[in-house]
């Protein structure tokens, strides 16, 4: 989900209350974002992308991207849980 189009079909999935299509679609473009960078690393064989594009601000990046993936998951699979009647990962 690295474009406007891509946010905005989560938004409106969102607003309309459909949990799966809100949810397929990031999880989606990270899937077909990570089949592009697969067969980059077999076509380009000078070096390694993984090791050329290693650093810590792109680690970090990932673990951030982990955790907000993680959310909705929580979300769904815990039980109504309110903080000050607000569930912590649920807007509805």
């Amino acid at each position: 989900m690295t474009s406007l189009p891509g946010i905005a079909t989560t938004i409106i999935g969102s607003v309309r209350q459909d949990a799966e299509f809100a949810l397929a679609n990031p999880i989606g473009g990270i899937a077909v974002q990570t089949v592009w960078l697969a067969i980059a690393d077999l076509l380009y064989r000078r070096s390694n992308i993984e090791h050329a594009a290693a650093s810590l601000e792109n680690v970090l990046q990932a673990v951030v991207l982990v955790a907000l993936l993680c959310l909705p998951v929580v979300a769904y699979a815990t039980p109504e849980l309110t903080v000050f009647w607000v569930h912590p990962a649920r807007a509805c």
